[in-house]
């Protein structure tokens, strides 16, 4: 997972959150949601990648569920775009990891 993330790296995204393996679909999806409010709320990417895991490990106690997340690149910017107040959360792709640039 090491060289795509990498990959998305030298094309230019200033960070990358991806797992370091396969996960559960559902525990990722309600990971991505905590983790793009607490972005939207203003958090750090990686104090929002945090608080997001510290949310999913209240429903999965057991680290399979949320602690294959690892945030590569930029930690301390905010998401290069602001969402506007009010605004849903991204669709979520089914992709291995997650450009956030």
């Amino acid at each position: 997972m090491i060289a795509l993330s990498r990959a998305f790296m030298y094309a230019g995204a200033s960070s990358v959150v991806a797992s370091l393996w396969s996960v559960d679909d559902e525990a990722t999806r309600q990971l991505m949601i905590s983790f793009y409010s607490h972005l939207r709320d203003g958090l750090t990417k990686a104090d929002a990648l945090r608080a997001a895991q510290k949310d999913i490990r209240r429903s999965y106690p057991n680290p399979y569920y949320w602690a294959s997340f690892e945030l590569l690149g930029d930690p301390g910017s905010r998401a290069d775009s602001s969402p506007t107040v009010g605004s849903q959360p991204p669709t979520l792709r089914s992709s291995p990891s997650q450009n956030l640039n």
